[in-house]
């Protein structure tokens, strides 16, 4: 019996163990803080966003840095993926990522699309990406 989630879930993917079953089944909503307020996403879901979108590193390190998770979903996820994202961490969290934004997160198309769905700014005055500063 498979669990019902939040995102899309492929059919070809089968549960390894019952234990795993049973981590996802009792995972607890955590929350998220970012700046001045907090939103509520399930921990399961930011390891199925590391595991698909922070390739790089294991998805239990990649999920402490909430921010680049939701920044790596914002940047290359797919519209079902990012819709669920949406609606787990709202809209406030996605515009806090935008705010704190750091240098080499996002690409220029990301990054107006972002600006202009969340309504952050006009048509043609998107601020210009973050840049990285050497001393």
């Amino acid at each position: 019996m498979r669990c019902p989630a939040p995102y899309p879930v492929r059919y070809s993917e089968s549960w390894s163990s019952l234990a795993h079953v049973q981590q996802i089944l009792m995972v607890s909503l955590s929350k998220v803080r970012f700046g001045s307020f907090s939103c509520k996403i399930k921990d399961m879901d930011l390891l199925y966003f590391a595991r698909k979108y922070i390739w790089w590193q294991p998805p239990e390190v990649a999920v402490k840095d909430r921010h680049r998770v939701i920044a790596q979903v914002m940047n290359l996820g797919t519209f079902e993926d990012v819709q669920a994202l949406r609606k787990q961490a709202g809209e406030m969290a996605l515009k806090q990522v935008l705010r704190e934004a750091r240098p080499g997160e996002f690409s220029e198309r990301s990054w107006n699309y972002w600006h202009l769905i969340l309504r952050l700014s006009q048509l043609r005055a998107v601020p210009p990406l973050p840049v990285r500063r050497f001393a």
